[in-house]
């Protein structure tokens, strides 16, 4: 599968840096204490702009998943997935039977390579 390379933009670049050395990362706003996903410079909850880098583990559950079909085939199973460690984030599920998927089951983080950039972050069952 041919991942394209993300576009970087600045307050972002910390957390591909952190995927290419296999880590995974949120921001924490350290006045009122939201996890959030994805970067920006500020706290979406209290706009503070006191935020820093929190490593967390990738592991987290199913909250939502769509099985999306191609001539029949299931081509991608974009997921929704509520992080142990913080938010719930967008992603896409691999390396799985799509029929044995289900709300609430448990997945951990799997990073695949892009082309000519750091690794995206898709999930797997755990």
């Amino acid at each position: 599968m041919a991942i394209p390379a993300p576009e970087i933009r600045p307050e972002a670049k910390p957390y591909w840096d952190a995927l290419a050395e296999g880590r995974f990362q949120i921001q924490e706003c350290k006045d009122c204490n939201n996890r959030f996903y994805y970067a920006r410079p500020f706290c979406p909850s209290c706009m503070s702009r006191n935020v820093a880098w929190l490593p967390i583990s990738g592991n987290g559950t199913i909250y939502s998943f769509s099985l999306v079909r191609q001539k029949g085939a299931i081509a991608s199973a974009p997921v929704f997935v509520a992080l142990d460690d913080g938010p719930t984030i967008l992603s896409a599920l691999v390396d799985c039977d799509y029929d044995k998927l289900a709300i609430g089951q448990r997945v951990k983080l799997k990073l695949m390579p892009s082309d000519n950039g750091p690794p995206i972050p898709f999930f797997t069952p755990a």
